[in-house]
């Protein structure tokens, strides 16, 4: 007879059927004694373990690792109603709101996933799992429940932070959730703690902090009070309430040079929010703004945005490059952002672990690859060019330098462009396929900036992230934004400027076969929409890739006023190619979840429930107990702010709860 039949009949208190063993429902509540278990019911909502070990009924978990797996999210995310259990003989099952047991003779595969809630229980290691009866597994997971303290879906569950420019370290600029639907802003930010009204700086990026519960989200922006006082206002970093709004915190950043339009970052290791604006990079605490570190660079920073890496524990890195636009004075800074350590981290706060001359530099950020998505410790960076005198046109280099050096830093491999054009923003890093063979290395795109000609006179490069060699080259417009890279082996860009030398703004669309690159459309004489500070990002759910694109501003450095929503499955002419159009905003967007946030005419401007909207229970946390609080036709079930309590509320709700899940299905992430 079976051995999960057997079992089965135990927990039933059946005599042992020769039939398939029925399925054992697991709730989402927390029950912690063995015989709640033993009745199907048992609490691993929201915890992670590195490893589980389930010879008998007696036997613990180890729960080593426990706050490393889940600093790091190496677990499988899975949304409310989806659970999974693999086997390393390729069983997999699929259940609605419940976990189901099948039969496994001897071991359980490598990665053994059960999935209750919006966080998945990891067991691996090849464990000898000899199920001497599903008691044995229960009792385990019921123990993780008593001894693992929860995490919020917030925290570390379906929405992620939007940590970086581009989203994360490797700026690939995408959320696997659905654009808000709704163009009515859910709150507009224009005024500062003291009510005096904010000028932001128009076409600066933001970062948002997803928060740990209901009320800590916060939303970074930079600008400086819209009066002129004497002395002149000081220009600030404000943190806003992602619920709400309101202005949290401010705090003196110092004066961006040159119209400067760096995004800030996220250092969720250490709790901080870090700007970099003329020859300071400033980190900040989340909770309250009071600032934890600072260090000085040789030169001004001017539109490059700092890369945070947290690999290595003890040892977080912060990258930045300094300007020198006509010369060959730029470098790459490496500052650590963690404690002294004598063992393990050798350097202060703010302190410059090593640099490295990359030459003529203006706007470059630094972008990297996790080990665990195929990097091999790399840090990458474009330049203007090696030298550059500003007489004669020279091509523009891409550097790789070992995250890990010493003093400093020496390049594994430069790339030099193949036109006499340089790099005057970021570049993307694109992991290989899942299931790829080894030999199949991460890509790189990044775009260069033509100062004369059309709308074809800068290039678009893939290069081998490994190696640095070129696949392909092709003509592109004049940009400074960071290309986003698409399914099915497409690159959307955003380039161009208006009325001069030939340019105009636009959204270019590049296919990528392989060794060959071409150009599939764009928006010219269609839309007004991109431009070579506008940095997009692409929304992935539902079968659908939409690019929120923002308009070109009236001026320069003025604000933008609209913020299009395009199906990248159409052509521009045809209908339906703009999805929504988002007024009042069209600055470089960011999302967490399904919340938009973007500057534009309006402000700041939120689109999109709320963590606030989400919460229906009042709880201050966003998970399944919502749901069961909507289905009871509680008060707060108005998610969308419709004015109506009906089942556009529930689906809003439910793609916030599960919004992830085919992500987490792939392994796929920021």
């Amino acid at each position: 007879m079976r051995l999960a039949e057997r079992c089965a009949a135990r927990l039933s208190g059946r005599s042992e059927p020769k039939t398939r063993a029925r399925a054992i429902a697991v709730k989402g509540q927390r029950y912690t004694s063995v015989a709640a278990v033993r009745q199907g019911l048992v609490a691993c909502k929201c915890y992670v373990a590195d490893s589980v070990d389930c010879l008998s009924p007696s036997d613990s978990v180890s729960l080593a690792g426990l706050g490393a797996a889940r600093q790091e999210s190496r677990s499988l995310r899975l949304g409310h109603g989806n659970s999974i259990m693999e086997t390393r003989c390729g069983v997999r099952r699929k259940g609605v709101g419940q976990v189901r047991m099948y039969y496994v003779m001897s071991r359980v595969c490598r990665y053994l996933r059960v999935s209750i809630g919006p966080l998945v229980m990891r067991c691996s290691s090849l464990v000898r799992a000899r199920f001497a009866g599903i008691t044995g597994l229960l009792s385990s997971l019921s123990s993780l429940a008593v001894l693992a303290p929860a995490q919020t879906p917030l925290e570390r569950g379906l929405e992620q932070s939007w940590t970086h420019l581009g989203g994360s370290a490797r700026r690939a600029s995408f959320v696997s959730f659905p654009a808000p639907p709704s163009t009515v802003p859910s709150w507009a930010a224009t005024h500062d703690i003291n009510n005096d009204p904010i000028a932001f700086i128009g076409q600066a990026p933001l970062a948002v902090y997803a928060g740990s519960n209901v009320s800590n989200g916060r939303v970074f922006a930079a600008g400086r009070v819209d009066v002129f006082p004497s002395p002149p206002n000081p220009y600030r970093l404000y943190a806003f309430d992602r619920s709400t709004g309101a202005t949290v915190w401010q705090s003196p950043i110092a004066f961006p040079r040159s119209n400067s339009f760096s995004a800030p970052a996220i250092d969720e290791h250490n709790s901080t929010v870090l700007y970099c604006s003329g020859p300071q990079v400033q980190a900040f605490y989340i909770a309250d703004g009071a600032l934890a570190w600072s260090a000085t660079l040789n030169r001004n920073i001017v539109n490059a945005s700092p890369l945070i890496v947290s690999d290595s524990s003890g040892r977080t890195r912060v990258f930045i490059t300094d300007y020198d636009g006509f010369g060959n004075s730029s470098r790459i800074y490496c500052i650590n952002a963690d404690v002294f350590d004598a063992q393990r981290n050798a350097w202060a706060p703010g302190e410059v672990v090593w640099s490295a001359a990359i030459g003529a530099g203006s706007g470059n950020s630094v972008s990297y690859l996790p080990p665990e998505r195929g990097g091999q410790g790399l840090v990458f960076v474009p330049t203007i060019a090696a030298s550059n005198s500003g007489s004669v046109p020279v091509p523009g280099q891409i550097y790789a330098f070992p995250l890990e050096s010493v003093g400093t830093g020496v390049p594994v491999w430069t790339f030099s462009n193949l036109i006499n054009e340089g790099y005057f923003g970021g570049l993307c890093v694109v992991p290989a396929p899942t299931g790829s063979a080894p030999d199949v290395p991460p890509v790189i795109f990044a775009a260069s900036y033509a100062f004369d000609g059309g709308t074809d006179t800068a290039n678009l490069v893939k290069l081998n992230a490994r190696t640095g060699e070129l696949f392909w080259s092709v003509p592109c417009n004049r940009t400074s934004s960071i290309p986003v890279p698409l399914p099915a082996g497409f690159i959307a860009l955003a380039g161009g400027i208006d009325g001069l030398f030939g340019s105009v703004s636009q959204v270019q669309l590049f296919q990528d076969s392989g060794f060959a690159g071409s150009l599939a459309w764009d928006t010219t004489g269609v839309l007004r929409v991109g431009g070579w500070a506008n940095q997009p990002i692409l929304t992935r759910f539902g079968g659908r890739n939409l690019l929120a694109a923002g308009s070109p501003p009236a001026q320069m450095w003025g604000f933008s006023s609209s913020l299009y929503l395009l199906d990248l499955s159409k052509r521009p002419p045809q209908p339906g190619f703009v999805v929504r159009e988002y007024l009042g905003v069209g600055g470089s967007p960011a999302m967490v979840g399904s919340s938009l946030y973007c500057i534009g005419t309006l402000g700041l401007v939120a689109f999109g429930p709320t963590p606030d909207d989400l919460d229906v229970d009042r709880s201050g946390v966003v998970d399944i107990r919502d749901l069961y609080a909507w289905e009871a036709a509680g008060t707060h079930g108005d998610v969308n702010r419709d004015g109506g309590i009906d089942f556009l509320d529930r689906e809003e709700l439910m793609t916030a709860l599960r919004g992830g899940d085919s992500v987490s299905m792939i392994g796929e992430s920021r």
